[in-house]
């Protein structure tokens, strides 16, 4: 069995211009595994915004998962 899953948002501010862009997926391999990928990244933040000490970060997260 092989099942996929997408979710992705974009947030725009429009007070001061900030966008921030989220990703999810995630793959189920064969019966036993799955795998799952999640990403946040910041972009234009102005200085103002409670987000802008993250300007430069970049999240990412890969997961491996064996199910039982």
């Amino acid at each position: 069995m092989m099942d996929m899953e997408i979710l992705a948002g974009l947030v725009y501010d429009l007070d001061n211009s900030s966008i921030i862009m989220r990703q999810e997926a995630s793959r189920r391999i064969g019966e036993r595994f799955r795998v799952q990928m999640q990403t946040q990244i910041f972009f234009d933040t102005a200085r103002d915004d409670i987000a802008y000490d993250l300007r430069v970060d970049v999240y990412a997260q890969i997961e491996f998962i064996l199910l039982f």
